[in-house]
């Protein structure tokens, strides 16, 4: 150091740092760009996430309620069933008479076309997805 060697060691150590400098500089940059651009990603993925739960909570929603009709005309399709066998079973017991016994014969045919209207029901609205009105019709009608 005394004869000058350090000044250009230490000339040398400067030279090189202030040629990486740069570099440095520049690879920061690019990490942080590539930072920025992945946190973008990850923020836009947390929003179709958060939507794709908001619409799994809606479906939710919407199943919950179709459960709840079809176990409404589960219900009016057992009582149907079960009235329609006695009311059948009446029929079949009778030495038939359609003027004695027309009022029981109607009866039983109206139970049965009863039963065909309730399995007929459609539940969800092929056009919306949506629980159908009729749906509610017939849990009404036959409550």
């Amino acid at each position: 150091m005394a004869a000058g060697g350090g000044g250009v060691v230490a000339g040398a150590i400067v030279m090189k740092l202030i040629m990486f400098a740069p570099v440095a500089f520049i690879g920061g940059l690019t990490v942080g760009i590539v930072g920025a651009k992945r946190k973008t990603k990850a923020r836009e993925h947390a929003a179709k996430v958060a939507v794709d739960i908001e619409n799994m909570e809606t479906v939710k929603v919407l199943l919950d309620g179709v459960d709840t009709r079809i176990r409404g005309l589960q219900a009016i399709l057992s009582k149907l069933v079960a009235r329609t066998e006695y009311a059948v079973h009446e029929l079949e017991a009778l030495d038939f008479d359609p003027d004695a016994h027309g009022e029981q014969f109607v009866r039983a045919l109206q139970l049965v076309t009863a039963i065909g209207e309730v399995i007929e029901t459609p539940v969800l609205d092929t056009d919306t997805g949506e629980l159908t009105d009729i749906s509610i019709e017939i849990v009404e009608k036959y409550s």
